[in-house]
């Protein structure tokens, strides 16, 4: 899997869009959580600190208790636990950059039933997080308040179902870009971190 981030060394710190990468794609083995609230807890935390909404300390919390109720799973879970587990250590790592790589690793080898299926995913949700190589200029006109409510609406809530009504929402703000409308009606899964909610909220 290609990437315009540079992620391969540890000593990188990890930028917003890489720690909302990670999570991302932890997210796609997110059942594997079912009854057990520590697992989407920590995700939902370095989700929170990639945004400056969670203290260094209050990741590590979370984390260190998603790793002791990944131990406490052990053989009582899905042989595939392990991998559920360094996934999400890896994704909630706040010291260092996680590589990319290894986190996608993890996660396909705790889907090994659809290996394409994951690597697809990946990609889809590199494609929404990162965009393409070069980003259309986005017109300060565009950001109206519904623009903006919309937005920031499916941001709190993780919920982007909502992106085609954005995208007519941007239209009728006079936004021509194809880029930006047609990823906002692009049936790829939004996450947080896409690229076009991004350019409305002012985030990088």
């Amino acid at each position: 899997m290609t990437s315009r981030w540079a992620w391969d060394s540890e000593s990188v710190p990890v930028s917003r869009k890489e720690r909302l990468f990670c999570c991302a794609c932890v997210r796609l083995v997110w059942d594997r959580f079912a009854g057990e609230e520590a697992g989407p807890e920590a995700v939902e935390a370095a989700e929170e600190f990639a945004d400056g909404e969670r203290t260094p300390r209050g990741l590590a919390d979370a984390r260190a208790a998603a790793v002791a109720a990944c131990d406490a799973w052990g053989g009582r879970r899905s042989r595939y636990a392990l991998q559920t587990r360094a996934a999400l250590t890896a994704a909630a790592e706040c010291a260092a950059a996680p590589s990319h790589y290894r986190v996608c690793q993890l996660v396909e080898s705790a889907m090994p039933e659809e290996p394409e299926v994951a690597r697809a995913a990946f990609q889809a949700l590199r494609d929404d997080i990162a965009g393409p190589p070069t980003l259309t200029a986005f017109a300060p006109r565009w950001r109206t308040g519904t623009v903006t409510a919309l937005a920031a609406q499916m941001y709190a809530s993780r919920d982007f179902s909502a992106m085609p009504i954005l995208a007519d929402a941007l239209q009728d703000a006079g936004c021509d870009s194809n880029d930006i409308l047609n990823h906002c009606r692009d049936t790829i899964p939004h996450v947080r971190g896409c690229w076009v909610v991004d350019r409305i909220l002012g985030q990088e």
